[in-house]
């Protein structure tokens, strides 16, 4: 019997990560399987972590994208309500 198929699983990992919907927050769980062999517990191996654009943060794209967006308007002294599709134009 090779090695592949006498994998079991020992244990699961879980992370979190937040995530905004208009109006709605929610937590995003991210399971992940950790393996082993049978007959050998000191060998073991976990699928990797999704992949983050901040490392080790919970934050989703969209909480990012939202914070980003506030600060830039915030910096620019605009309002939250200036979000139309025309907020960003200029004259011509």
């Amino acid at each position: 019997m090779d090695r592949i198929s006498r994998r079991h699983v020992v244990d699961e990992e879980t992370s979190d990560q937040l995530d905004l919907v208009p109006m709605q927050s929610r937590v995003i769980k991210h399971v992940r399987k950790v393996y082993g062999y049978r007959g050998c517990e000191t060998v073991s191996f976990t699928a990797d972590e999704p992949a983050q654009l901040i490392e080790k943060s919970m934050a989703s794209p969209s909480v990012l994208a939202k914070m980003l967006t506030t600060t830039l308007r915030s910096a620019s002294g605009r309002s939250l309500s200036d979000s139309g599709p025309e907020a960003g134009r200029t004259g011509s």
